[in-house]
Formats: structure tokens, C-alpha cells, sequence
């Protein structure tokens, strides 16, 4: 019955799993001493989780452009949620709870937002840590999603 529910809902869990990844993530941080080998090899791991999300996306009976979509359509909230909350409200109008999500749901792969933050302005700026893992988020999924449309075989056509 479980397997059935996990089966019908594949798509939604793969959407849902960065922001309750982050979430798990930001919770044991904060009660397992800090590992650099363990976070690391937590966010090369969200890296190859995103990249296989990607792909089932790419292999949705869908249109394309609506796959896509659909793949990236929390990431698109949480990103609007991103700027609305740390760009145009001022501290005393943000939502805890939204400016949380918005953070959360990068958290897995924010180490390597930093490190590309550091390697291309030479600073850490924490608005930009996260905007910056918010496109390489982008270009992981859609690197997976390519790569599974190139990949596929297409059908040949033998008609006379």
C-alpha cells in the first residue's frame, strides 16, 4: 500500500525532497558535530540526487517545456520567496517561516554555492551564497534533464 503511494506520488516527493533535505539537514547540523567530510559528501550527494531528478522529469509523458516546469516549479517558489523576503521586504515585514523555506530548501547544495561565490568575487555575501546555489540547482537539474533527452533513443520512423 505504501510502495503504491510512493509510486503515484514519485514526482511530487523528488520536487518536495530539497526543502525536507534542508530541513533534516539544518536539524541534525545542530546536533551532530560538524563533519567538513560528512557535509561534503552530503552535498555531493544532493548534487547526484538533483542531476537523477533531472532525469525523471526528462522521462514524464509530458511536453517538455511542461516537465521542465514541473521540476522546477518549487524551486521557482522558493526562489520569488528568496528575493520577496531578503531583496524587497524590510526586517521588520519578513516572514520567519518564508525566509526559512527559501533558505532550506538550497541548503544541500549552499557549499558549493559558496565555494563558487569565493572563486568568482573573492567574498562571501550571504544573499548571493544563495542565489548562487539557487542556479547551480538550475543547471544540475537541468544538465540531468538534457542529458536524459539526448540519451533516449528516438524512434525511427520505417514507413514506405
Amino acid at each position: 500500500m505504501l510502495n503504491d503511494y510512493l509510486k503515484k506520488n514519485k514526482m511530487t516527493w523528488i520536487v518536495l525532497a530539497p526543502l525536507l533535505g534542508g530541513w533534516l539537514f539544518q536539524a541534525l547540523m545542530t546536533r551532530i558535530p560538524a563533519s567538513g567530510v560528512l557535509i561534503w559528501t552530503i552535498h555531493l550527494g544532493f548534487v547526484v540526487f538533483w542531476f537523477w531528478a533531472g532525469r525523471q522529469f526528462s522521462q514524464m509523458k509530458k511536453s517538455t517545456a511542461l516537465s521542465f516546469v514541473m521540476g522546477n516549479s518549487l524551486w521557482l517558489i522558493c526562489l520569488l520567496l528568496f528575493l520577496w523576503q531578503f531583496m524587497l521586504a524590510g526586517d521588520e515585514s519578513r516572514s520567519l517561516v518564508l525566509a526559512l523555506m527559501a533558505q532550506l530548501y538550497v541548503l544541500l547544495i549552499v557549499g558549493f554555492g559558496t565555494q563558487l561565490q569565493l572563486l568568482l568575487t573573492g567574498s562571501i555575501d550571504a544573499a548571493q551564497i544563495i542565489i548562487m546555489s539557487y542556479i547551480l540547482m538550475l543547471l544540475v537539474f537541468t544538465a540531468g534533464f538534457v542529458y536524459e533527452r539526448v540519451r533516449k533513443p528516438k524512434p525511427e520512423n520505417h514507413t514506405l
